[in-house]
């Protein structure tokens, strides 16, 4: 399932704003509660870096509000995000893999695998990290992250960056173009799908991550994949992704 060198035909663009998207089956539920996450820990101390200058960049452009009481996150993982953010008293996170999902409670983070108990509550924060893309319906997610939000609260969402000059020249051979992937933003087509839900969108490039050697081969060599290449650390991160932040109209 990873590797974009496997050609995905019949992508769809938009030729006003960029937006690509693909109509062909991809995995559901069953594919993310049961996938290989034994690697997945490698590069957790590396994903809570990156997660913290996150949060950092948030605040310094005054994007992230002290004071919130509640957040949820969308495919969380085994809550590195939600574990960057320890002043927020409540912490929920949503997961299909029960090993990530154990992980979660152990670290006095709430969790569930439906959205659907999810209907009468209501979060100051929601965000979705590597989420957006692999919903096959994108609006209807977003109008579900707004109802459930409190009137002034805020999304924040990072998804792969496909208006970066590498996805431009490698076109749909770039590695993030993948089967689990529907769609694939630009800045601009990000921002106008957001603008349709929320108020005050601001976008920009995220922070570095540093990565191994196996977690890039993954990607686009897999056939090379091993885990001594765990071992040997990139001397730069790299910057593969857009984060967006956006409120609800009070």
């Amino acid at each position: 399932m990873y590797g974009g060198r496997r050609f995905i035909d019949r992508i769809n663009e938009c030729q006003d704003c960029g937006f690509r998207f693909v109509q062909r089956p991809t995995p559901g539920d069953e594919y993310y509660a049961n996938a290989d996450h034994s690697d997945y820990r490698s590069l957790g101390a590396a994903r809570m870096r990156y997660f913290a200058e996150v949060k950092a960049e948030l605040q310094k452009r005054r994007l992230a509000r002290s004071g919130n009481e509640s957040m949820l996150d969308l495919g969380a993982g085994d809550g590195d995000w939600l574990a960057v953010w320890p002043e927020i008293r409540f912490r929920y996170g949503t997961e299909m893999h029960p090993t990530l999902i154990q992980r979660m409670r152990e670290r006095g983070i709430s969790s569930t695998s439906a959205l659907e108990s999810l209907v009468d509550q209501r979060f100051e924060l929601i965000s979705a990290f590597d989420f957006l893309e692999h919903v096959e319906e994108p609006e209807q997610l977003l109008q579900w992250m707004r109802d459930r939000l409190v009137d002034g609260g805020s999304v924040i969402i990072g998804v792969p960056d496909m208006g970066k000059w590498a996805a431009r020249l490698f076109g749909t051979r770039y590695y993030l173009y993948c089967p689990m992937h529907y769609s694939y933003f630009t800045g601009n087509s990000l921002r106008l799908l957001l603008s349709r839900y929320f108020s005050q969108v601001q976008i920009f490039r995220s922070p570095p991550m540093r990565t191994t050697l196996n977690a890039v081969a993954k990607w686009i060599f897999p056939r090379l994949q091993n885990a001594a290449l765990d071992k040997a650390w990139l001397p730069m991160g790299y910057c593969a992704s857009l984060i967006a932040v956006a409120q609800k109209p009070s």
